[in-house]
């Protein structure tokens, strides 16, 4: 297989010399061999960062020398200075707002501008509103821009929590292009920290950015990503929601987007739920790449979740070398999700005779080609799941392929309404509930380790011959998996312990 060009030409441009060596000795090391595996989601495509030029204006240093137009900060609020500064540096052509050292208390404020750095070297902190508001940082229309810096944006939650009004999210930002965020910390935010929105959201990267929310407060996104070329590297993040939510949802004329060629790479996960597609994928995910990323007491390791009115079709994912500790829910498909609850019906015979079972395009989920390896996960929590996957019957997720991973876990697997799979050799511990399998053609290769699992039948590990379950069966009781052979003829699916080979024709003779 040809070597992978993660960083190509002038597909991204670096600021100092150290930082393109940082680069490609990343992509040297981590990068390349992870996507050796995955021919079908191809050279991943790294954004364009900005440079932004200008002058630095300093907000405190300006106001202390008595020089500053706009009057400096009012009743201890600097959103009027920070929105005014904005639009100076915005007609000059392009600049720096520096918040420096000290906290600056402000109001939420808009910035509308291109070529513009929220340089954040101290602490800019959100003043609670009596009236509502939907957002503390909202920037639109930046082009090449940037919120850098090593200070902190705290969201002051405790504030808000008191009947203030709205619930803002913490970053909020409309067609960003070309768009950089490095450094700074996120903290307590009442809601979502960083949105995506609009049509028109590309070349977007998050470097070294931690994201910080209580772990039992819902809707506390860390990053929510679409649009095309997306980057989140080196990131530490824990929330009480999805720790990064990739999302493709309906909405008013001009406001969808889908999600394309996204890498996730060198992060470190801790509380919420890990990395998730959906709840809505209508407009489509395709091309995603996650590598070399630690999952610590997360909900959900990965997650893919929709319902038959906000599903679409998500492709070409990749995951590899994933470390996880802790993680109650290591692999977790649901195309019943309705927001607070994951549960379908309670057998997947009943589900596959409702009569709402049609596919119906831009609205269906569509779950296919996606490949996880050097997966290890361990230290999993009482009642936790190794590989929960529940499709519809009109729609079965396909093409998971899962190679070398290791995975402990309550319960080992339960897999409905899926098909086509590829397993190469893994590992499986069941500590203890049996595996429940209720997908056509199901058999056990042999070539993976089944540690703490029982099944009816062990012969069916090693025999070569093609077996199907009973039409109209649901869900199996205890340990028992049902099979009866099929015509030499037929073509074969084969499932291993985290799930299947491809389909392929037997050979004759």
């Amino acid at each position: 297989m040809r070597a992978c060009r993660l960083v190509a030409g002038k597909q991204r441009r670096f600021k100092h010399s150290s930082e393109l060596q940082r680069a490609v000795a990343k992509v040297a090391v981590t990068l390349v061999p992870a996507l050796a595996c995955s021919a079908a989601l191809g050279d991943p495509i790294l954004p364009l960062t900005p440079t932004v030029t200008g002058s630095t204006y300093n907000i405190a240093a300006q106001y202390a020398n008595g020089s500053y137009v706009y009057g400096g900060p009012t009743g201890g609020d600097w959103a009027n200075d920070i929105n005014n500064t904005a639009i100076a540096c915005n007609s000059a052509g392009g600049g720096t707002v520096l918040i420096p050292t000290g906290t600056f208390q402000s109001a939420p404020f808009s910035i509308n501008a291109g070529n513009l750095n929220l340089d954040v070297e101290g602490t800019l902190q959100s003043i609670a509103q009596s009236s509502t508001t939907s957002y503390f940082i909202y920037f639109t229309n930046g082009k090449g821009s940037e919120i850098t810096g090593s200070g902190t944006i705290d969201g002051n939650y405790s504030a808000w929590s008191g009947g203030a009004g709205g619930s803002p999210q913490l970053i909020h930002l409309s067609n960003p292009q070309t768009f950089l965020i490095q450094g700074v910390t996120l903290l307590n935010s009442v809601r979502e920290n960083v949105v995506f929105a609009g049509t028109k959201s590309s070349n977007v990267t998050l470097n070294h950015v931690t994201i910080i929310d209580d772990s039992g407060r819902g809707n506390t996104d860390g990053v929510d990503p679409n649009g095309n070329n997306i980057l989140i590297e080196n990131c530490n993040i824990s929330t009480g929601d999805d720790d990064v939510a990739i999302k493709a949802p309906t909405g008013t004329s001009g406001t969808a987007n889908g999600c394309n060629n996204l890498t996730i790479v060198n992060c470190t996960f801790g509380y919420g739920h890990g990395v998730s597609f959906g709840g809505q994928t209508n407009y489509g995910i395709t091309s995603v790449l996650v590598n070399n990323c630690t999952f610590t007491n997360t909900g959900y390791g990965i997650r893919f979740k929709a319902n038959r009115s906000a599903g679409g079709i998500v492709q070409n994912i990749a995951f590899t070398n994933l470390t996880m500790t802790g993680v109650m829910n290591a692999v977790y498909y649901t195309s019943w999700y309705n927001g607070s609850s994951n549960s379908p019906p309670l057998s997947p015979y009943l589900a596959g005779n409702q009569s709402s079972n049609t596919y119906k395009p831009g609205f269906t989920s569509v779950w296919q080609n996606v490949t996880i390896s050097n997966l290890t996960s361990t230290g999993a929590p009482s009642s936790s799941n190794g590989v929960y996957i529940y499709g519809l019957p009109e729609s079965p997720m396909q093409g998971i392929t899962f190679t070398n991973d290791s995975i402990s876990a309550s319960n080992p697997a339960l897999i409905n309404f899926a098909g086509d799979y590829v397993s190469d050799p893994d590992t499986f511990n069941a500590s203890s509930s049996p595996f429940n399998i209720s997908s056509p053609n199901i058999y056990f290769d042999g070539t993976d380790a089944l540690n703490g699992v029982t099944l009816d039948s062990p012969s069916l590990l090693n025999n070569s011959s093609l077996f199907t379950q009973p039409a109209n069966k649901g869900l199996y009781d205890a340990n028992v998996i049902i099979a009866v052979p099929e015509p030499a003829s037929a073509t074969m699916l084969l499932l291993a312990p985290a799930l299947m080979l491809r389909r392929r024709k037997r050979s004759s003779g």
